[in-house]
């Protein structure tokens, strides 16, 4: 089939233009500053042409019968995998100057997350390309690289706690040294102006899960730190480096499977601390679905 130059160009402009927007909607800075602006933005962004780039010219490449086009797809995953790598890595650096660490997973989390908005950048600019080529239409291709782009929202959906528990403010009680939420024992308060500080600027919520699988992965230590990071990052800390009594802490509850977060804010105010705990993901790499384990299911029934 003879296709002429023009035709080509169009397959392939489509192609990256819609591959780079879909890119470009998942590239956004926000409370964590991450990706950070403009480096992270420059970096993903000039990533996330290449891979457009990459899914439009395998389309007139496999037209042409050039099949070492697989070759290139399959050196751009492996390109893909160090850009995940990169992230890991820079993530794993900047712990040290944490306060409140992210922990693995949810650096892992992260890392994923970009590797896969790469993949999505070069399937909507592919799927474009593939329906100007059979349409004969940029406007048919436009249309579909349009639904593509809307369809990736739900490839990309992101769970979050609130999606898996509930978060229920609580109250702080101290049984002589002891810190208790709820009745269980968080922490053992020795110093007496270490337990002023915790009465006057802490607060406590407790994450009750809505149903087994939740309450298995909401007890994931990658789930809680993720948490711990979160909330220590968007209201500040009064602790320091030499006041580890006043660090924020979880425990769940052996009773009933809730978890307990109880942490001294900078500035303390409970529906702020609720808020950002449920909006906080329910990182995807360490979730577990007992309920899918007949055993699982006939152990909590």
């Amino acid at each position: 089939m003879n296709i002429n130059h023009e035709f080509y160009i169009n397959i392939v402009v489509c192609g990256i233009a819609f591959g780079t927007i879909a890119r470009f909607i998942y590239l956004r800075v926000d409370y964590r500053q991450y990706p950070t602006y403009p480096q992270g933005y420059t970096t993903h962004l000039t990533l996330g042409i290449i891979s457009a780039a990459l899914g439009a010219f395998s389309v007139p490449a496999l037209i042409e019968k050039q099949y070492t086009a697989v070759t290139f797809l399959a050196l751009a995953a492996q390109q893909f995998k160090e850009v995940r790598e990169i992230e890991r890595t820079s993530l794993e650096k900047m712990e040290a100057t944490e306060l409140v660490p992210r922990g693995a997973a949810y650096i892992e989390n992260i890392a994923k997350i970009f590797e896969a908005r790469n993949y999505i950048a070069m399937a909507v600019a592919a799927l474009t390309s593939l329906a100007v080529y059979f349409s004969k239409s940029v406007i048919i291709g436009t249309i579909v690289g349009g639904l593509a782009i809307y369809l990736s929202r739900y490839v990309m959906k992101i769970a979050y706690i609130r999606d898996i528990a509930e978060v229920l403010p609580s109250k702080i009680v101290f049984k002589g040294p002891l810190l208790c939420v709820e009745d269980v024992v968080l922490a053992d308060i020795g110093l007496k102006e270490g337990r002023e500080i915790i009465e006057k600027f802490g607060m406590a919520v407790v994450i009750r899960p809505k149903g087994l699988d939740s309450l298995i992965s909401i007890n994931n230590l990658g789930i809680r730190q993720a948490i711990l990071h979160e909330a220590a990052n968007q209201l500040g800390l009064k602790m320091n480096i030499d006041t580890p009594e006043l660090a924020p802490l979880t425990m769940n509850n052996n009773e009933n499977g809730d978890v307990i977060v109880v942490m001294v804010a900078m500035k303390p105010d409970i529906d702020a601390f609720v808020e950002i705990i449920k909006n906080v993901p329910a990182i995807e790499t360490v979730r577990k679905y007992p309920s899918k384990s007949r055993g699982a299911r006939k152990a909590f029934n």
